[in-house]
């Protein structure tokens, strides 16, 4: 039995309601699945293609940051390989986080107190996995630029859609706060009718 759901004498009528629910809005939940899954490939196919091959890596930063290149020492190499990677891990987490989430609200449970805390918990892997890529990005540079002159350039290490994202995931915690408030007060008032 899904969490939130009781079996009182209220099961059929909100069973019947979450059915409702779940045929208008069951084709949003699963195309959000799957541009989750989508988004998540697309930035591992974008990671292994820069950083699969290590002289167009060295190249790439070269040609960016207007010096000559040079072959890149193992240790920097595999580090930055190391962090996109893990930067990329962060955004396959928070796409399962957001596959479950939407597999709950996909199996019924909408406007329940757990469904709200795993709202909270995609909200939080997101500021962890935007905190984590934009903290990584001077490492990598500094890495990556090692030795060369690079007349005062860098990479922008907060950018405009880092802002949106901070936005956003500041947006979906206002809604999973006042989503399970609002179910925690329904679940009281149901136990005091």
């Amino acid at each position: 039995m899904s969490e939130g759901f009781d079996m009182d004498a209220a099961s059929p009528v909100r069973s019947v309601v979450a059915e409702a629910l779940r045929k208008k809005i069951g084709w949003l939940c699963q195309i959000i699945r799957f541009a989750a899954i989508v988004w998540s490939g697309w930035i591992l196919y974008l990671v292994v293609n820069f950083w699969g091959n290590r002289a167009q890596a060295a190249l790439g930063y070269a040609k960016a940051f207007n010096y000559e290149p040079a072959p890149l020492p193992d240790f920097n190499y595999f580090t930055c390989v190391a962090l996109e990677l893990t930067a990329w891990a962060t955004t396959a987490v928070l796409a399962l986080a957001l596959w479950r989430l939407f597999s709950r609200y996909l199996g019924g449970e909408i406007f329940t107190v757990s469904a709200a805390v795993a709202l909270r918990r995609l909200t939080a892997i997101g500021a962890a996995a935007l905190v984590f890529n934009i903290a990584q990005r001077p490492i990598v540079f500094q890495l990556m630029t090692a030795g060369h002159d690079t007349g005062g350039r860098h990479i922008p290490f907060f950018q405009p859609n880092d802002l949106l994202n901070a936005i956003f995931v500041t947006f979906l915690f206002s809604l999973a706060y006042i989503f399970k408030t609002a179910a925690e007060l329904a679940d009281e008032h149901a136990q005091i009718v």
